[in-house]
């Protein structure tokens, strides 16, 4: 199977993880959001609490200041010509996942350390997973390359 075709797949099934609602079998790119006390699942609205606010799902999963902080570091921490390119992929796979990881704890302290309520502790698990959704995306497609460039190496090196 060429790259190209196994990176599509890849995105396909993330693109339906994210978007798709198995529960009613459609497409959604917007979600409710808010902090209610007592939200009934079936009528989908808030008996009691703050009023629900409607938000798009794309820039709660695809945060660029996570995206770029992820994407720089790796790159940094990664790229050494003495690896090769597969070598620096799986570097850049393993680095992405810490660096998801910190990007998620400073989300955190930030969000932590200042003033502390419910809506805080709403927006700080968001920030916090989406630094972590980030660098496990950055991980999977850096593996992806990298196990897809070694099988080709492995396949040159059988036929010479």
């Amino acid at each position: 199977m060429h790259i190209s075709f196994r990176m599509i797949g890849i995105l396909f099934f993330l693109f339906m993880a994210i978007f798709f609602d198995f529960r009613n079998g459609e497409l959604r790119f917007e979600m409710l959001t808010g902090v209610c006390e007592n939200y009934d699942f079936s009528k989908q609205e808030c008996a009691s609490g703050e009023k629900l606010s409607t938000v798009s799902l794309l820039p709660l999963f695809f945060d660029p200041p996570s995206i770029l902080l992820i994407s720089v570091i790796t790159f940094l921490g990664s790229a050494f010509r003495r690896l090769g390119v597969v070598g620096s992929l799986e570097k850049a796979s393993h680095l992405a996942k810490d660096v998801g990881e910190l990007g998620a704890a400073i989300g955190a302290i930030h969000t932590f350390m200042g003033v502390f309520n419910e809506a805080a502790i709403s927006q700080a698990f968001g920030f916090v997973f989406s630094a972590y959704f980030a660098g496990l995306s950055i991980s999977l497609i850096c593996s992806t390359l990298a196990n897809y460039l070694r099988s080709k190496e492995m396949v040159y090196a059988g036929q010479s």
